[in-house]
């Protein structure tokens, strides 16, 4: 649904319990449409605003379909750090397939040899 100009900014009146009711509910079921609006709420009565934070959008839709990868590697190569974290994906993805087929509960232990050993014993098992 489209925001036309004369939608952008509405005002509404209500009891304090209602509005907030209503704000929460509708904070509930729009989690990432919340986010781009702009509420006000009167401190005098139960009366409260909202618009659609136009920047907020614009910023929101520069970012879309892009991902943000935070590391401590200091390799200057985005290529080459967008290929380390693929292989750290697929990685994970297989341990999760591994820990499935062998049913293999969280393991809690502190050495690496007793790791290797509970691993290789589901395996057997």
């Amino acid at each position: 649904m489209a925001v036309g100009a004369a939608q952008t900014a509405r005002r509404h009146e209500a009891d304090p319990r209602g509005v907030a009711d209503a704000a929460g509910a509708a904070r509930k079921q729009a989690r990432t449409a919340w986010r781009l609006l702009a509420v006000e709420v009167a401190k005098d009565n139960a009366a409260f605003s909202y618009r659609l934070d136009r920047d907020k959008l614009r910023r929101a839709r520069r970012r879309e379909g892009r991902y943000l990868l935070r590391t401590n590697l200091t390799d200057d190569d985005p290529a080459r750090l967008w290929g380390l974290y693929l292989q750290l994906v697929s990685i994970e993805a297989a341990f999760r397939n591994l820990k499935g087929d062998l049913a293999i509960r969280p393991v809690f232990h502190q050495h690496q040899t007793r790791i290797e050993a509970h691993i290789f014993i589901a395996f057997l098992a």
